[in-house]
């Protein structure tokens, strides 16, 4: 027996709501017809205000540049033509303190003799979160061999922020641990240094308030390393050393970009205004001078500075390294608490140390010592050309 069919006899079968499609369709024709006038307009005004066609690198390769085979750049900005030698790999180094603060440091245009170094491990726009040491081991120029004054170059910027606000002023840094950052040549065959180019670093604070710094060379500076007679023939590389010794839980962030011709901003007044607030540190470490000059004794860390016989403007500044590998600095400033030479830093190293410094003219200067920030001993010297 066939099943039966369902029965419609007495049930309502609803047919199609002809006043919706007649809806449905006005609407569309509508949007059809508003498309239809304005459409030219709106095309027009996006070729007049904002189109703009930019030319390839093989129809224009004067306006392209290939950054060590990993960036294709384009080199107009603005309706400026930016000159390709300005552009250079970047290393972006950031230290991240929950979401109180951030601190950034900036390396760029690594060059001997105005020309760009190649970075090995360097590929645009990659991040890698890794520990100081395998940062430093892999930050590093492609080895050359050193000629008698051959100028190495690089740029560098070091900076901070309140990570919710992006503010920054002269009483905000806060950091649990000491971060240092120092540049040194390296001589190829058996990875020694050879040479200390640069140091720059910023000691612990448990809460925010004014930064402690310690360096070479100021916040912002573009670096110069003139090669010396002796390293003439040596096969050597640049390589960047990362530290941070504290109760910090984190690890350095690299970011590798490029930039171009950011060492102009040494020419902004902003970045001359930048440096009097946070690259002197005349003021701090001046009053320490003189608060504490003269102060000797078995209890206070060796600080010698002789001037050089054949060479009087010439003084050889002998002193003990900081205890437990912690940031060893030399002041120099003058009696108007000018700063002459920024500290010179070098963590982790122990026992004796010396540098040379050429004062620029006659005249009583002031020498201090510092473990970690903290003025341990002072010198007072009498310079006459």
């Amino acid at each position: 027996m066939e099943p039966s069919q369902p029965s419609t006899e007495g049930i309502a079968v609803p047919g199609p709501d002809l006043s919706a499609v007649r809806r449905v369709v006005g609407t569309a024709a509508f949007a059809i017809l508003l498309l239809f006038i304005l459409g030219p307009l709106t095309a027009r005004a996006q070729v007049d205000s904002s189109l703009v066609m930019i030319p390839g690198p093989d129809a224009r390769p004067d306006l392209w540049v290939m950054i060590q085979d990993s960036a294709l750049v384009y080199l107009v900005a603005d309706h400026d033509t930016m000159d390709a030698r300005g552009v250079a790999p970047s290393y972006m180094f950031s230290m991240h303190y929950d979401s109180i603060e951030t601190l950034q440091y900036l390396l760029t245009e690594w060059r001997r003799n105005q020309t760009n170094l190649r970075l090995p491990s360097w590929i645009n726009s990659r991040v890698v979160n890794a520990s100081a040491t395998m940062l430093s081991f892999n930050t590093t120029t492609d080895t050359f061999t050193c000629a008698t004054g051959d100028t190495l170059s690089f740029y560098r910027e070091l900076w901070w922020y309140e990570s919710m606000t992006s503010n920054q002023d002269t009483n905000n840094y806060y950091a649990l641990d000491s971060l240092d950052y120092a540049m040194e040549l390296v001589r190829d065959s058996d990875s020694s240094r050879v040479a200390l180019i640069d140091s720059i670093g910023i000691l612990p604070n448990d809460h925010p308030d004014r930064p402690r710094i310690h360096g070479t060379h100021p916040l912002i500076a573009l670096v110069q390393y003139r090669i010396p007679m002796e390293l003439n023939g040596v096969k050597a590389f640049m390589r960047l050393l990362l530290y941070h010794r504290g109760t910090g839980k984190y690890w350095f962030t690299r970011s590798d970009h490029y930039t171009m011709s950011v060492s102009n901003r040494l020419r902004d007044s902003s970045s001359r205004y930048y440096l009097d607030l946070f690259g002197q540190g005349s003021t701090l470490y001046k009053t320490q001078l003189l608060e504490t000059l003269g102060a000797h004794g078995p209890q206070c860390p060796h600080l010698g500075v002789a001037v050089t016989t054949s060479q009087p403007s010439r003084a050889t500044i002998s002193f003990a390294s900081a205890p437990d590998g912690g940031a060893t600095s030399v002041a120099i400033y003058d009696v108007n608490g000018r700063a002459l030479f920024y500290p010179f830093s070098t963590p982790g190293t122990s026992g004796m140390q010396s540098v040379e410094y050429d004062f620029p003219r006659s005249g009583s200067y002031f020498v201090g010592l510092l473990h970690d920030g903290r003025l341990v001993a002072t010198r007072k010297i009498s310079i006459t050309r």
